[in-house]
């Protein structure tokens, strides 16, 4: 706006007073424009409202927002999205009734998420079916923290526990995924490979001292097993002896058992491997009932240290 000032000046020349009028015009005074920001800096999508304050020995008619991304805005206040990451000089510029113009910028610097890094560990990536396998996730965010976990097994199973476990039951090759997620909403993934393998069922072999004799019969049992992909851990036994008030069994590697009664029994032995397969081998043992003998008044039976009968004939009696 324009401000006109007159001055008045009187001269005194001789006995009369001369007027003088002097006019003189201020110039025009450019406004003063300052913006303000709720943020200069943050991670993409970022939001940011904006203000401006003006200064102006005027009215301001105007004002111009320049995003410095393609956008732009008319209004006084107005809230802006940062979509992409990246350096942006916002510019306000306001104009007054003089047609006078004035500009003010802000740096507003805009970054990408950085996405979470994740961890995954087993305790075991080969083995046969079923395989047992523990899962053990982590996480690191540079810019926030690691809110959830996820994980796919590859056979169609999931879990959303940090540290799972989980069964494979068929053989193949898997390729368990875990998938973390941090405050920011961003993801990070990582990919484990597990091969499971067919068991090899274990070999068992029986053996004894002896096949066949007379009751009661006294046999030395003897076990053996083999496992071309693991180990044998355990041996049991079964006698065979159904008719026996106590069922006659035994979990000793080599075991001796007695056979009272006379009869064909098919003694039974099973061997299991680490990974709970089985094998069985058998031996039958043939008990033979001891023979009766019938001796007259002049014989003598007199049984040997081996069980065996003796039959004597008596040459004379004393007394």
């Amino acid at each position: 706006m324009k401000v006109v000032e007159i001055l008045l000046v009187g001269l005194v020349i001789g006995f009369s007073i001369s007027t003088v009028v002097f006019s003189i015009v201020s110039g025009d005074k450019k406004p003063i424009v300052v913006a303000s920001a709720t943020a200069t800096f943050g991670k993409a999508p970022l939001e940011v409202l904006f203000n401006c304050s003006v200064y102006d020995d005027g009215e301001v008619k105007g004002y111009l927002w320049d995003f410095d991304d393609g956008s732009t805005s008319n209004s006084k206040k107005v809230s802006h999205i940062f979509y992409h990451h990246g350096i942006f000089n916002v510019k306000v510029t306001v104009w007054d009734d003089d047609n006078n113009s004035a500009s003010d910028t802000i740096k507003i610097s805009v970054f990408e998420y950085s996405p979470p890094i994740a961890i995954a560990s087993v305790n075991v990536t080969y083995g046969k079916a079923p395989l047992k396998v523990k899962f053990n996730g982590s996480g690191i965010d540079s810019d926030g923290e690691i809110v959830s976990y996820y994980w796919k097994f590859d056979d169609g199973s999931t879990s959303n526990k940090r540290n799972p476990q989980h069964v494979y039951k068929k053989i193949g090759i898997y390729y368990p995924i875990l998938i973390v997620t941090d405050s920011d909403g961003q993801t990070g993934m990582t990919q484990l490979e597990i091969n499971v393998v067919k068991n090899m069922l274990p070999v068992a072999n029986a053996s004894a001292d002896k096949l066949k004799g007379w009751m009661p019969l006294k046999v030395s049992f003897k076990g053996n097993g083999y496992d071309p992909d693991g180990r044998i851990i355990s041996y049991h036994w079964n006698f065979d002896d159904t008719f026996l008030p106590k069922k006659m069994e035994s979990d000793e590697r080599n075991p001796t058992h007695i056979f009272w009664i006379p009869g064909v029994y098919l003694v039974e032995l099973t061997v299991k491997d680490d990974n709970g397969a089985i094998a069985r081998d058998y031996i039958k043992i043939e008990v033979k009932k001891n023979p009766v003998l019938e001796v007259g008044k002049n014989f003598m039976i007199k049984m040997l240290s081996n069980g065996l009968p003796v039959v004597s004939k008596i040459i004379s009696r004393i007394g």
